[in-house]
């Protein structure tokens, strides 16, 4: 079971290591947040 905070909490967490991925973590935390309502 996924627990979609918990993934966008980890997602926000690697914004802090690579900021250059900022754009990819972003859409993959909405992706993230779309997928399991």
């Amino acid at each position: 079971l996924y627990r979609a905070d918990m993934l966008q909490q980890e997602c926000e967490a690697l914004l802090v290591d690579f900021p250059d991925q900022e754009k990819e973590l972003r859409e993959l935390s909405t992706w993230i947040a779309g997928a399991v309502r």
